[in-house]
C-alpha cells in the first residue's frame, strides 16, 4: 500500500493524456516515451490546454518542473520514484510498477520503515 498519493496514469498506453486537480487548479499532462534511449518525458498544460512546460524529462527522484519559476505550475512536488527506493533509473522495465509519479507530500524526516513523516509530527 502506498504511503503517498500518486498520479493516476495508464502507464501501459503511452503516449497518454491524463488530468489532475490540485486544490482549485486543473491540469492536463501527456506522457511520452523515447524507445531509442529508454526515457520518458511529460508536457504540462493548464485547464485551457495552454502549454506550461513541455519536454520535461522524468528523472528518478527529481521533482518535475523544479527548474521553472511559473505561477501556473502546481504547488506540490510531483516526483517519479518508487517508495521502496530500490530503483535507480526510470525505464520501460520499471515505469508504472514500481515507479510512479508520486505527490511528495511527506516530510524529509520520513524513514525507510515509514515512520517519522508528517503523520508523526501532526497526528491529527
Amino acid at each position: 500500500m502506498s504511503k503517498r498519493s500518486f498520479l493516476d496514469i495508464d502507464y501501459t498506453d503511452i503516449p497518454n493524456e491524463f488530468e489532475f486537480d490540485e486544490g482549485t487548479e486543473h491540469y492536463y499532462g501527456i506522457i511520452y516515451y523515447n524507445r531509442v534511449h529508454d526515457y520518458y518525458w511529460i508536457d504540462l498544460f493548464d485547464v485551457d490546454h495552454m502549454p506550461i512546460v513541455t519536454g520535461e524529462k522524468l528523472v528518478y527522484r527529481q521533482p518535475l518542473w523544479c527548474d521553472f519559476n511559473d505561477p501556473r505550475l502546481p504547488m506540490l512536488n510531483y516526483v517519479p520514484m518508487d517508495e521502496s527506493q530500490t530503483e535507480g533509473h526510470i525505464g520501460n522495465d520499471n515505469f508504472g510498477d514500481p515507479i510512479k509519479i508520486y505527490i511528495d507530500d511527506f516530510s524529509s524526516t520520513l524513514q525507510s520503515d515509514g515512520s517519522g513523516g508528517d503523520e508523526d509530527i501532526n497526528p491529527d
